[in-house]
């Protein structure tokens, strides 16, 4: 798929999937605890759009969708983690988006098997998730959050890895399973002409009969312009003609 890195069709892709990230934030079940010992740690499946942006679009525009949902949400749906879960949430699936989109075009131009290349792509944005939410939480909670590091630390294997390695594989599984039947008519779309060569051929025909109308006309203008100076001038001579035979006439 040999497409500009934005154009039209792409940024109106891009719009669409991340209008459709917030509105599953919405939807009654699609956000819910999945470790009990942390039930302030919420599934959710907004990322779902935006790991099938970074597999059809590529990971800029997965990181772009990323941020624009992710700001939607901290002023919207979860507005009570404020900046801290902006912040966090571009931190895990933006490093998704950068691993898993900018491996899976590697693989796609070493012409690897689609479902290979997907799984394998997967596999390691989930663990680049995992590993950047470790060090995130490790440096940037105990500060927004107020919570004691070491605190922090006996939740981190039983509760902070499992859920975002859940999360991270769920969604990512999710996006990579839609992209298969999905992708090509992705394609299609980047790659359709707004314009099509047919359209430019009929367009140049219309011009160049226009252009060939505006000269025939110029030309007939132009002769019946000689053939009115011509007429006139045919008057003219008969009028100074009658003229010279009046004043013979006269003087005879």
């Amino acid at each position: 798929m040999k497409t500009k890195l934005f154009n039209t069709r792409k940024i109106t892709g891009m719009a669409i999937l991340s209008a459709l990230s917030i509105v599953l934030l919405y939807i009654p079940g699609l956000r819910f605890p999945i470790i009990t010992l942390t039930p302030f740690l919420e599934y959710d499946a907004c990322d779902i759009p935006i790991m099938f942006t970074t597999f059809a679009y590529g990971p800029i525009s997965g990181l772009i969708v990323t941020f624009i949902v992710s700001v939607v949400q901290g002023v919207t749906v979860s507005s009570q983690s404020g900046f801290y879960g902006i912040l966090m949430h571009i931190l895990a699936t933006g490093s998704f988006s950068l691993s898993a989109g900018f491996l899976f075009a590697f693989l796609k131009k070493k012409k690897l098997n689609q479902i290979a290349s997907l799984a394998i792509s997967t596999l390691v944005g989930s663990i680049c998730w995992l590993v950047i939410m470790v060090f995130a939480n490790m440096a940037i909670t105990p500060l927004f959050m107020k919570v004691p590091f070491s605190e922090l630390m006996k939740l981190m294997l039983p509760a902070i890895i499992p859920f975002n390695l859940i999360k991270a594989s769920a969604n990512g599984v999710i996006g990579a399973i839609l992209y298969i039947p999905l992708h090509k008519s992705v394609s299609k779309y980047l790659d359709k002409q707004v314009v099509t060569d047919e359209d430019l051929a009929a367009a140049s025909q219309v011009y160049d009969s226009t252009q060939n109308g505006q000269i025939n006309n110029s030309q007939s203008f132009e002769n019946e312009q000689i053939l009115s100076n011509d007429s006139v001038s045919m008057k003219n001579d008969n009028i100074s003609n009658s003229n010279q035979d009046n004043t013979q006439n006269t003087q005879n």
